[in-house]
């Protein structure tokens, strides 16, 4: 039933389904970070007023973090202008601004891709923080004290490194405009780059496909794709080469995975849709997606596991799993993986001898 009010939510245009269990789709629409969207306008007379009163007040902090957070990001921007950056705000509350009510989206850390050689980004953040280490993804960037930054040379990594070169130099074809695209977050006057719906369907499904294979993927990033894919252009010319980068940087199957999801379970018209969605792909996806929750937070295939070798079996057991969604990448991270495990052994009985 959650996900039936999820697919009403998202095209309010239809019938709304008979919910008997408010408490159910609270407790789902929570796990899964989209607790803002899924608040009924109305409340029926059968939900008690207590319960009703703590949805309507937790979706009030939703809205007083996204402004908190546009706020933060505003500041961002003319602080890394005048220390000479360039800056393009990924996801998060550039997404929101999709949304019928862009302040009821959950929001997450803020996330900037600079357009400067990674060093001299780098240099710049441990002028400030000496500390920070940098990651495959990013750098932290612990700016403000009340949210989170990650600062980002390249919007997103592949594994294998045929779909890394090629990815990399898609994104340097299209970068000039997405440090062109630019549009006004809730509540702040200062316009910030943002990219493209273009750019998204590829970038955001790769990030998808990214948190596939690690923390997990959640329906928060699904709704978010879901309203990129509804303002993308229905150009046959664009949408075809939105589609040829999809399956150049390996990812048709997962963007088949996905569509079934975006169709079957969001409502999104086919029309929409990429490529043709793909039923028995996109159940397997689907099924993770409700297990783990929010970035896989709510996930058991942790339990009952100790150690660093049952836990890194566990994570080879799931990143098995989704061998027929993305070949490529699942080969490239198991052997990431295997190399991280022998670099830890290995450390560990340097220290003990």
């Amino acid at each position: 039933m959650a996900l039936q009010w999820l697919r009403y939510v998202l095209n309010p245009d239809t019938t709304a389904p008979d919910v008997q269990d408010w408490e159910s789709v609270y407790d789902f629409a929570k796990k899964q970070s989209i607790s803002g969207i899924c608040l009924p306008e109305v409340f029926p007379d059968s939900i008690s007023k207590p319960f009703m009163l703590r949805w309507i007040g937790y979706v009030q902090l939703i809205e007083q973090r996204n402004e908190l957070i546009n706020k933060r990001i505003e500041q961002l921007f003319e602080m890394m202008e005048q220390d000479g950056f360039e800056c393009c705000l990924l996801k998060g509350q550039g997404n929101a601004q999709k949304y019928p009510n862009p302040l009821r989206r959950i929001p997450g850390d803020i996330d900037i891709w600079v357009n400067a050689e990674p060093e001299a980004v780098y240099r710049y953040v441990h002028s400030k923080f000496p500390n920070e280490e940098v990651s495959y993804k990013h750098i932290h960037f612990p700016i403000f004290s009340d949210v989170s930054v990650d600062v980002h040379v390249t919007p997103l990594k592949f594994f294998s490194r045929r779909n890394k070169k090629r990815l990399q130099c898609w994104i340097e074809r299209n970068k000039e405009e997405q440090f062109a695209h630019k549009v006004n977050l809730s509540g702040v006057k200062r316009a910030v780059c943002v990219p493209t719906d273009e750019f998204n369907a590829v970038y955001q499904m790769g990030h998808m496909l990214m948190h596939l294979f690690d923390e997990g993927l959640g329906l928060r990033q699904v709704v978010d794709y879901y309203y990129v894919l509804k303002g993308l252009s229905q150009d046959l010319k664009e949408r075809n080469m939105i589609t040829d980068t999809i399956i150049d940087l390996g990812m048709l199957r997962f963007a088949r995975a996905l569509m079934w999801v975006e169709n079957e379970v969001m409502g999104l018209p086919l029309s929409n849709c990429l490529v043709e969605p793909d039923e028995r792909l996109g159940k397997q996806i689907l099924n993770d997606i409700l297990e783990g929750g929010n970035f896989g937070l709510h996930s058991h295939r942790f339990e009952g596991k100790r150690g660093f070798y049952h836990i890194g079996v566990a994570n080879a057991r799931r990143i098995m799993r989704l061998l027929l969604v993305a070949p490529i990448e699942c080969e490239a991270r198991l052997l990431r993986k295997m190399g991280s495990s022998i670099r830890y052994v290995v450390k560990k009985r340097r220290k003990e001898y």
